[in-house]
């Protein structure tokens, strides 16, 4: 009798551990995050900042950079990234210092790639689970992906342990691509089952 409730017990605590993570990773102001990934109506997604993959122009992204009111300066001295200096008025999800990687082609941007200091928790309880998610490669832990939203994509990697805390916190990338909604890869709503299966087979091999 004992060791069914074991089992038992044993599948419930990724559900509480779930639960204590969702509440742990409440940004301190989803509306403001929502609106930073929502963009206005005069920049249709893909958009970030005013930048539009596959639209906007090596030139005007500079021009639409140096003219944001978070920005001090705009170093473009390299052709595949601008290295961001912030007035110290940007949204506290922001790195202190931002390099934004770049993929040009025939002088548009095809592609905007920025590190942040969000978590995979953030962007779930700010906007729901995603469209779709993608395994990148597959690693000794949980691996690396990318999920798939109406804004564009994030990727992030899931390292250093086989718990359900780590997955909520693993920090995330944006990923500004023209190409944003593939029709493969799993449910982004399928995520947290296909994650906790991994888990527990990691651990059945781990532990046999």
């Amino acid at each position: 009798m004992t060791y069914p409730l074991l089992i038992f017990a044993s599948l419930l605590t990724p559900l509480f551990v779930l639960c204590i993570g969702l509440i742990r990773a409440q940004p301190h102001n989803d509306g403001e995050l929502h609106a930073f990934l929502t963009p206005p109506d005069d920049c249709p997604m893909p958009c970030f900042m005013g930048i539009r993959p596959g639209v906007t122009t090596y030139e005007e992204a500079v021009a639409i950079l140096e003219a944001h009111e978070w920005i001090r300066a705009v170093d473009h001295s390299r052709p595949t990234s601008f290295i961001i200096t912030w007035n110290d008025t940007q949204p506290p999800w922001l790195p202190r210092s931002l390099e934004l990687r770049l993929v040009v082609a025939d002088n548009i941007l095809q592609r905007v790639f920025a590190p942040t200091k969000l978590r995979l928790g953030d962007i779930w309880l700010a906007l729901g689970p995603p469209e779709r998610l993608f395994r990148l490669e597959s690693l000794d832990n949980l691996g690396s992906f990318n999920a798939i939203y109406p804004f564009g994509k994030i990727a992030f990697t899931i390292a250093g342990s086989c718990s359900m805390r780590s997955v909520w916190e693993a920090r995330i990338f944006l990923d500004f691509d023209v190409e944003q909604n593939p029709g493969t890869g799993l449910q982004g709503s399928d995520m947290l089952r296909d994650v906790v299966e991994r888990c527990w087979k990691l651990r059945a091999i781990i532990g046999g």
